[in-house]
């Protein structure tokens, strides 16, 4: 009896042992494509708020010719950002940005929302500085196009694009990169083009009376054919009042530290060209947006009335 009941507990004890053994391998399983993957599932960029009608945009019922043409390609995997996950187009010109509903379903619609009202002011004001080439921002149930998307395990989904919250945007090259190429050519005349671009970029935004929440040199601007564009335009807001600029600006001092380091670093050379520039952008702050200055009325939005800066 003794030794039927130790043969028993060694089973239990083995039983136990397999299921833990299991548990843990399926985790690690799901961690491994989580991983290859990126996280992304169609799933993931599936709408889970009703469709606003606010969110529409001018052409919302009719695309303009440029969408469907491009869209005639598929579109691979590139990368995942702070709201996006992105597609990149077979001749390399345009992305294309579906929003991460995972993130909104944890963050809630009001977060979704302020995300939301960040793209339509890019559209509806800062459209050409931003690449912006089609927003989707309220599915309909009328398809739209079907496209490929070929994601990181090199497999093709074909979606509607209707029923999807997305962007189209044309492709542009990180500034850090685009500075790299020009001196690595020993063309720093070159160099200095592009960070006189990222400034000029700055200025026509303030001058548009927006303000962005993460004005990252590093991370959130580019170059396309020696213009600067705001690739990530999740961040916008209107302004309401001449302090609003004064917090911008240092928001764009603080956000490009480690743009100022890494160019103290990789290309010293530079370095007095970029503070010069910086000098000259904080005179146009001071200049263009004081109290006593300004006379035009800044814009006002009814969504950001109880915003007084950045977030």
């Amino acid at each position: 009896m003794q030794r039927k009941r130790k043969t028993m507990s060694k089973q239990t004890a083995l039983n136990t042992i397999g299921t833990l053994l299991a548990c843990a391998i399926v985790l690690f399983s799901k961690s491994l494509t989580k991983r290859a993957t990126d996280g992304f599932t169609i799933h993931a960029i599936q709408s889970i708020f009703p469709s606003d009608p606010q969110w529409n945009v001018s052409f919302a019922d009719k695309p303009p010719l440029e969408f469907h043409t491009i869209l005639n390609q598929s579109f691979r995997y590139l990368a995942k950002g702070a709201q996006c996950y992105v597609f990149i187009s077979e001749d390399g010109q345009y992305v294309l940005k579906f929003f991460n509903q995972v993130l909104y379903k944890r963050k809630g619609q009001e977060e979704r929302n302020k995300d939301f009202l960040s793209y339509t002011i890019a559209y509806d004001h800062f459209r050409e500085e931003t690449g912006l080439v089609y927003l989707h921002l309220a599915p309909e149930q009328t398809p739209l196009k079907k496209i490929t998307l070929i994601d990181r395990l090199n497999i093709a989904h074909d979606i509607e694009l209707g029923s999807l919250e997305f962007l189209l945007q044309k492709r542009a090259h990180l500034a850090v990169s685009s500075i790299t190429t020009a001196m690595i050519a020993h063309k720093e005349d070159d160099a200095k083009k592009v960070l006189n671009a990222l400034f000029d970029l700055t200025r026509k935004r303030l001058e548009k009376g927006i303000l962005d929440r993460d004005p990252n040199i590093t991370k959130n601007l580019g170059i396309l054919e020696d213009k600067a564009l705001q690739i990530d335009v999740g961040r916008f807001y209107l302004a309401t009042s001449p302090d609003q600029f004064k917090t911008d600006l240092a928001h764009f001092k603080t956000k490009n530290a480690g743009f100022l380091q890494w160019l103290e670093s990789n290309h010293p050379s530079l370095l007095p060209f970029y503070l010069e520039q910086y000098s000259l952008l904080e005179q146009y702050y001071l200049e263009k947006f004081s109290i006593e200055s300004r006379s035009a009325p800044y814009f006002s939005c009814p969504q950001q009335e109880e915003q007084s800066g950045p977030q």
